[in-house]
């Protein structure tokens, strides 16, 4: 499902008559929204662009990622003072909504307000569900799970996503150079559009990929 970015607050799903306790703001890309195993100080609901979570074990070893874009909100777990089990960090420029963790905590006082910020919540766990191992097969195929997880929020239409490839390689477990080939071996196929940065432009191809 296309997560659309959003444009105005009439076009939100946390906007009621009553207000919002959100304000927006703008984080460049790398900027670290929560750290892993720190308790979020603040509610985002992502207006436009897209953030990285990610998990790091003991060892330093990274053992799960993924991709969020419009329309998802993080850190609902620091209303209850739950840390972050994953870093949360902009892949790229992020336009995002933000309350304190006490602010939200007032306004879900209100029943309008708790019954959007539910909605949002339910749908970030169903997005989980559907998190894919970027980390597992052949490099191909994890470059193919990331386009596709990207394409969720991205659609095929409108102006190629430019990122960070060394903070993608990251993410997929592969060297930034060897990201680089496959972006050029996908472009050469006619399978996405890497000029720039990244635009599915044939969903079938990349998923028999991903799924070999």
């Amino acid at each position: 499902m296309l997560r659309r970015p959003v444009h105005d607050c009439h076009d939100c799903e946390l906007h009621h008559d009553g207000g919002c306790a959100f304000a927006p703001k703008t984080l460049a890309a790398q900027t670290v929204l929560t750290p892993q195993g720190a308790v979020a100080g603040e509610v985002s609901f992502v207006r436009s662009g897209m953030v990285t979570l990610s998990a790091v074990s003991a060892s330093g070893e990274q053992t799960w990622g993924a991709v969020r874009g419009p329309r998802s909100v993080l850190g609902v777990e620091a209303i209850d003072g739950i840390s972050s089990s994953c870093e949360v960090r902009a892949l790229t420029q992020v336009e995002v909504c933000a309350a304190t963790v006490p602010a939200v905590t007032a306004w879900l006082d209100s029943r309008a307000g708790a019954r959007r910020l539910f909605s949002l919540t339910l749908a970030e766990l169903l997005e989980q569900r559907r998190d894919v191992d970027f980390r597992t097969g052949t490099a191909e195929a994890r470059v193919a799970r990331f386009a596709l997880a990207c394409e969720r929020y991205l659609g095929k239409r409108g102006d190629p996503l430019e990122l960070p490839k060394r903070r993608v390689a990251e993410l997929v477990g592969i060297r930034p150079e060897t990201l680089s080939r496959v972006f050029k071996k996908f472009s050469a196929r006619g399978w996405v559009d890497a000029a720039v940065g990244l635009k599915v432009l044939d969903r079938g191809a990349l998923m028999r990929v991903a799924e070999g």
